[in-house]
This record gives C-alpha cells, sequence and structure tokens, in this order.
C-alpha cells in the first residue's frame, strides 16, 4: 500500500489526550505534533495490517501441512498441468 506524504493527504481534525509534559516539551521543540501523531499511527497501521497477513499466512501454512502430512502430493492432486 502506498502512503500519501503528510503534507498532502487529506486531513481531518480529531481530539487526543497527550501528556500536557509532552506537549509542552514538544512546543518547546518545535515539534509538529499532528505530523508525528500521523506518522506513528500510519506506522502501528503498518505493523497491523503485517501481523494480520502474517497470522493469514501462517494459517494457510498449517493446512497445507496438514494436506502434505497425508502423503499428498501436488503431482498426485493434479496430476499434469
Amino acid at each position: 500500500m502506498r502512503r500519501m506524504s503528510s503534507a498532502t493527504a487529506l486531513k481531518r481534525p480529531v481530539n487526543l489526550s497527550l501528556t500536557a509534559r509532552n506537549v509542552a516539551l514538544a512546543k518547546d521543540l518545535g515539534i509538529n505534533l499532528s505530523d508525528v501523531a500521523d506518522r506513528a499511527i500510519a506506522d502501528a497501521v503498518a505493523r497491523g495490517e503485517r501481523a494480520k497477513l502474517q497470522t493469514r499466512m501462517d494459517e494457510e501454512m498449517e493446512r497445507y501441512n496438514a494436506w502434505s502430512a497425508q502423503g499428498i502430493s501436488v503431482a498426485d492432486e493434479y496430476g499434469t498441468l
């Protein structure tokens, strides 16, 4: 999946509850909280999608291994293709 840059992506306002100290320190350092939050959320979503895909691949591999353990080969099952 291709991510849009935060500068060109459609944005919508949301409410977040952040630690007051972190907000003050970020403000003193000129850190853009919206950009930091957006990147962190995008990274978390990407990790979640990868984990979901890995779970699906693991399940499919378990199914294949169970099928293969029965002594059935692809060639036996489908012959020449």
